[in-house]
């Protein structure tokens, strides 16, 4: 188990077991989580984790300040995904590693590991439905939360609608929305968010991002899908498939009803 190693001086004070809430974002995609209710008052956060490190940021809505926890993690979740389960952010997976492990939100944010683990590195982006996590790769794939901590395939689905390298996020029992990603045919991220229905298994089109962007990371706040960071990629020369990518620290807040967002303040480190 590893105690949390804040950087309090880029941001301020650090806020004890406040609320989280998980979403993933990129480059090294990162994982990140919107917060709980803390006994003092309606104290949200957003928590950050992965992104090519073993670092975690927390977002504060009061203060509008991001905190700074270096080398806090056991594994580097990279394009990875989390939630919060029973007051703890899980942080499931990433093209390194098929492991999930928690953050004890209220036991000073202490690290440990879960037994449960993903089917493998390429199951694709997930979700928490009920005690499973439901992961979308080249199938759908439920994953126990509970003894014996089994992975059962769910169903196959028309790939020619999926991405790879988007965000995911389940806004209810009717709607997942993926955002952004590379489409099947270049390297090259895209704008599209995508609502799918797990009872009807099908996908709608929704209005696009302001800006193409992939491994972004995503999490639910109240009708609303906050989007974080991600990497976008550009030829850097017209006439040659040359292309460069870069890292992003900007956030949004996508609405789903309205399908409109805004900007909020970007993060203190692109990933």
């Amino acid at each position: 188990m590893k105690p949390p190693s804040p950087t309090q001086e880029q941001v301020g004070d650090r806020r004890d077991a406040a609320p989280v809430y998980p979403v993933p974002v990129a480059g090294g995609a990162c994982s990140v989580s919107s917060s709980t209710q803390s006994k003092a008052a309606d104290h949200k956060q957003i928590f950050v984790a992965g992104g090519g490190s073993k670092s975690y940021e927390v977002f504060d809505w009061v203060t509008q300040k991001w905190t700074l926890y270096k080398d806090s993690l056991f594994f580097n979740h990279s394009d990875a995904f989390s939630f919060v389960y029973h007051n703890k952010m899980m942080i499931c997976g990433g093209t390194s590693t098929k492991r999930v492990e928690c953050v004890d939100v209220a036991n000073e944010r202490s690290v440990s590991t879960f037994p449960a683990q993903l089917p493998n590195t390429e199951c694709g982006k997930g979700v928490l439905c009920g005690d499973e996590i439901l992961t979308f790769g080249k199938s759908v794939s439920a994953t126990s939360l509970k003894p014996p901590f089994k992975s059962t395939c769910q169903f196959f689905y028309n790939n020619e609608k999926c991405l790879d390298g988007y965000g995911v996020a389940r806004v209810n029992e009717n709607a997942v929305v993926l955002f952004g990603g590379y489409t099947s045919k270049a390297n090259v991220p895209c704008d599209k968010v995508l609502l799918y229905n797990p009872t009807t298994k099908c996908f709608e089109n929704l209005a696009p991002l302001p800006y193409s962007a992939a491994n972004m990371g995503v999490v639910v706040y109240k009708d609303n899908v906050i989007v974080l960071g991600g990497v976008r990629r550009y030829k850097v020369f017209q006439n040659f498939d040359v292309l460069q990518s870069e890292l992003l620290n900007d956030v949004l807040m996508y609405n789903v009803t309205n399908q409109q967002c805004r900007k909020l303040p970007s993060m203190l480190e692109k990933r």
